[in-house]
């Protein structure tokens, strides 16, 4: 747009907002401190929202975390792996989640939202900040954690997804760019191997990739950062807004409107269109 004043007038390139479909409309992955055994990691929640004007079916999406890094690495340099991380052609990824359903089971409604928790169970008695997560929508599983036998599991679709016990959930402080993507053959996806490791990952085409978030926890990181965490036609610049064990608020999207209630801002920018924000889970 254009800015007029006395005796000049200058034009001011910003990105522009689009509604999408499926948005990431609140990410609290954050570790939790407890007292007495110390870092507590499965109390976390992942909110997405319809921001289309029509209704969606969950039925069959994809969610995962793509592969990243941070900072640099000895040994394994953010130059040397930014042209793989950096692909055009779609994410790299081993974590993948698939939710439910047969095709019409999970109705999502125009700006409805829906809560992925990692454990959808009540954290207030694991931690002393934590929050009641039995009213998720869905739940992340995995071979030790405890099963809400009232929310509907998330299933592992990748080639690695059972974090801990606790199925896909992250923490800490790494780079998270997570994704949702269109029902996709995983098996028919092309296969590669990060440069310096032996490590297989999956790479989700960008035709079926329908939304990224990228953020990054404020942290000291000894190292300088890679600045790079996907290709830009995915994420341009990665958001950094919470610190680590940050207890009572998340990295949630800005909404417009007078009153910040319409649509989800959603400029392919995450540091444009995240924030930090009290969280929306009920304690």
């Amino acid at each position: 747009f254009r800015v007029t004043g006395t005796g000049f007038e200058t034009t001011i390139r910003v990105p522009s907002s689009r509604r999408g479909a499926l948005v990431f409309a609140e990410i609290e992955m954050e570790p939790g401190d407890n007292p007495a055994t110390g870092s507590y990691n499965f109390g976390g929640y992942l909110v997405i929202a319809n921001n289309a004007d029509t209704t969606i079916y969950l039925d069959g999406m994809l969610l995962g975390l793509a592969t990243s890094q941070a900072s640099e690495i000895p040994g394994a340099s953010c130059a040397e792996r930014v042209a793989w991380i950096a692909n055009p052609n779609g994410l790299w990824t081993s974590a993948v989640q698939r939710f439910p359903g047969a095709g019409r089971e999970y109705p999502i409604g125009p700006g409805e939202r829906r809560m992925i928790a990692t454990d959808a169970i009540d954290h207030r008695p694991l931690y002393f900040q934590g929050y009641d997560l039995r009213g998720a929508g869905f739940e992340f599983r995995g071979s030790s954690d405890v099963d809400n036998p009232n929310v509907p599991d998330m299933v592992n679709v990748g080639l690695r997804g059972d974090f801990f016990g606790h199925g896909l959930f992250s923490g800490g402080v790494i780079s998270e760019p997570w994704f949702l993507a269109l029902p996709t053959d995983m098996a028919a996806l092309q296969l590669g191997t990060m440069p310096f490791t032996t490590s297989s990952f999956q790479l989700m085409p960008a035709d079926r990739v329908l939304h990224v978030s990228s953020n990054l926890t404020k942290y000291d990181y000894a190292f300088p950062l890679c600045g790079t965490y996907v290709h830009p036609r995915f994420d341009r610049s990665i958001a950094m807004v919470v610190t680590p064990y940050e207890y009572s608020h998340s990295t949630q999207r800005l909404r417009s409107g007078p009153n910040r209630t319409g649509p989800y801002q959603w400029t392919r920018s995450s540091d444009v269109d995240l924030v930090k924000a009290p969280k929306t889970a009920p304690r």
